[in-house]
């Protein structure tokens, strides 16, 4: 049953070596050794210190408002306070998704239920995935953040098993005839989460939208602004 999970894995795990062998003459060279990069990730290493600064840029960092169209962007907050070289660019961090902050909350209350609806494992087996998917993301958070730093590509890495996490969360504490009012909360999240996204990538300034249609730009903000 876990081949199907497998083999892709293990497919790009090989596409990816080959890629590496060919253009940097190693397998396991991913072109740190041509610095590539805009810092020395040589001189990157795992330190313990650094944890709470990457839990505020990779999780409590959020979008700063301004008064123009889309009316926030991602920020870029000075980092020389951490007492070495960080590289950094515009970002923002995973609990400014409305649905990603729904899921936290509603975490305890999904860890609490008995009722499974998945067969084949134990309670104790679900909530330890459960749990897995929401503290795996901040290990990772931790070692991106010492080894790379911040960038908005960079907090990505930890959305897919976040969002796995908080989709068990939702479905397994929103149930409509139960929970009313959790249900009314979360679809309440998710639109807010919709439009967030939405507004975001529309208004990146050298994104697609600006460079090949400015005037469907023009059109979406006098949209809104009417």
């Amino acid at each position: 049953q876990a081949g199907c999970f497998l083999l892709p894995l293990l497919a790009g795990i090989g596409g990816l070596l080959a890629y590496n062998a060919a253009r940097f003459g190693s397998p396991l060279d991913f072109g740190s050794a041509y610095q590539l990069t805009v810092s020395d990730v040589h001189a990157n290493t795992l330190q313990p210190g650094l944890f709470p600064a990457a839990i505020r840029q990779y999780f409590l960092q959020f979008p700063t408002p301004r008064s123009t169209f889309p009316f926030f962007e991602p920020i870029n907050y000075s980092m020389r306070n951490y007492g070495r070289y960080v590289y950094t660019d515009a970002t923002y961090g995973a609990l400014s998704h409305p649905a990603v902050l729904t899921g936290l909350l509603l975490l305890p209350a999904a860890l609490r239920k008995r009722r499974m609806a998945v067969q084949g494992s134990t309670a104790l087996q679900q909530r330890a995935c459960l749990i897995l998917c929401f503290a795996a993301p901040v290990i990772l958070a931790w070692l991106d953040f010492c080894m790379g730093g911040v960038n908005q590509r960079y907090v990505t890495d930890i959305m897919p098993l976040l969002a796995i996490g908080v989709v068990l969360v939702l479905l397994r504490t929103a149930e409509v005839r139960r929970h009313g009012y959790r249900y009314c909360l979360v679809i309440a999240a998710l639109i807010c989460n919709f439009i967030m996204i939405w507004l975001l990538l529309t208004g990146l300034r050298n994104g697609p939208l600006l460079r090949s249609v400015p005037e469907l730009y023009d059109g979406l903000r006098d949209l809104l602004l009417m």
